[in-house]
């Protein structure tokens, strides 16, 4: 029941990783285009045509920037490896289960197996 609980756990934050990282990307991507064509202005707060519009846009997508690797990293490098983990000992956990049953099936009638 732990095992099970800890994979919800697990699944979640496997989940939540992951949408932060394409949500992200994503923002980098599409505000790399806005900063480019310099649509609202420069991201360049020290640029006469920056407006305050852009230089907040501007900082949202150092933002995203620097979140996209981030979370990219420790889905691959914390999520993933936990949720496998996991899983793992879920499988371990039912194959004993498994083995045991069968191990009582081959017993004798009338006699307990170990």
């Amino acid at each position: 029941m732990n095992l099970h609980l800890a994979l919800k756990r697990a699944e979640r934050g496997e989940r939540i990783a992951f949408h932060i990282c394409w949500v992200s990307m994503l923002l980098a991507w599409g505000l790399s285009l806005v900063g480019g064509l310099r649509i609202i202005g420069s991201f360049d707060p020290y640029d006469p045509a920056a407006t305050l519009l852009s230089v907040a846009t501007g900082l949202v997508f150092v933002l995203a920037c620097i979140v996209f690797p981030l979370s990219l990293a420790s889905l691959y490098s914390r999520f993933r490896p936990r949720l496998q983990r996991i899983r793992q000992e879920i499988s371990d956990v039912e194959i004993g289960k498994l083995q045991r049953e069968i191990k009582a099936l081959r017993a004798p009638c009338g006699k307990q197996a170990e």
